[in-house]
């Protein structure tokens, strides 16, 4: 395969099988970090994003949609930095949980309180991809 046709899709599969996506990153004060998921199928890439095998991507909003549309604007953060094709990108809710940080919903806070760190989970895990396919290169 030559380098400059290196798909997303095989660079995901290799970077899932080098362990490179495993590398420690903390996101929200209280240290909440990259984790391994338990099956070879997907790997939990931080507490927003998870990458399949057959490269999709599923962000968690850690926010309730309550008509503004956070759904979508939490995702397309994430995605923005990482440069994710939103067409293979699936968004779920997150369950209540303190590694959210804060979760409430109230007075239109966001994507103003968690702008910093979701674009900064977003652009880590496009620097590993990125490093990840330079090793292979």
């Amino acid at each position: 395969m030559s380098n400059s046709h290196l798909s997303r899709r095989r660079l995901l599969s290799l970077s899932l099988q080098s362990g490179v996506l495993m590398a420690s990153m903390p996101l929200i004060s209280g240290g909440a970090r990259f984790a391994q998921a338990s099956d070879k199928t997907s790997h939990t890439a931080n507490i927003f994003v998870s990458i399949n095998s057959e490269g999709e991507t599923t962000i968690t909003c850690h926010r309730s949609e309550m008509g503004q549309q956070i759904r979508t604007s939490i995702a397309q953060i994430i995605a923005d930095e990482m440069e994710a094709d939103w067409d293979r990108i699936r968004v779920e809710q997150a369950d209540g949980d303190p590694k959210y940080g804060d979760q409430n919903t109230d007075g239109s806070r966001s994507v103003r309180r968690n702008l910093q760190r979701l674009r900064e989970a977003g652009a880590e895990l496009r620097e590993l991809m990125r490093h990840t396919a330079a090793t292979q290169w």
